[in-house]
């Protein structure tokens, strides 16, 4: 009881007061911020979590068909590319990069350099595709020749992306074996983003 006493005669002290409860704004105010500080920490992950969501999933994905056969008794073989957004915004089509290879030609990697590009910028929105690219003339009518390259595309977020394709021409299909028949693997038929 003498303890009680003491404080409450202390607090009868109007500066005591005051500097207790300045001690308790203080402390009150100390926490707020700790608390406030983890709230910030939160929302920048939850942010950055939301971020990439949209990014991956609403991002155009444009890819590129092969909607015609050579025709084996052509003077020349031309492949023909027919590019399509099957993603969920528009993207700019900025060109198709591509090079030839000789049968069972192809390096572990695709070279970084050294391809033809076919530039354009035309958008494609989601579900739209485009074939106004001129035919590619292949070197020769040798069967199973390799071509290969990349589409450079950007999307509605402005980054730039590469989906890669390689395949070997035949003027037929057999069993197993189609007229543009996929080759080289993940590193050569894959999409990345550019760096």
């Amino acid at each position: 009881m003498d303890l009680l006493n003491s404080f409450l005669d202390w607090l009868g002290d109007t500066d005591n007061l005051i500097a207790l409860a300045l001690l308790i704004i203080a402390v009150f105010t100390i926490a707020l911020a700790v608390v406030t500080r983890r709230q910030a920490i939160l929302i920048k992950e939850s942010i950055g979590v939301t971020e990439r969501a949209l990014l991956d999933l609403e991002r155009a994905h444009i890819v590129g068909a092969f909607p015609e056969a050579v025709d084996r008794n052509a003077a020349e073989w031309n492949v023909f590319i027919a590019l399509s957004n099957v993603g969920r915004s528009a993207g700019v089509i900025r060109g198709v990069c591509f090079k030839f290879a000789e049968p069972d030609a192809l390096a572990v990697k695709p070279p970084k350099k050294g391809y033809e590009e076919r530039a354009t910028d035309t958008v494609l929105r989601a579900g739209e595709s485009w074939t106004g690219l001129a035919p590619f003339k292949l070197p020769s009518k040798q069967e199973g020749q390799i071509f290969y390259g990349y589409i450079r595309y950007e999307d509605a977020f402005g980054r730039m992306w590469r989906n890669r394709f390689a395949c070997a021409v035949w003027s037929e299909e057999t069993p197993g074996r189609q007229f543009f028949q996929p080759v080289g693997g993940d590193a050569y038929n894959g999409e990345s983003l550019e760096t």
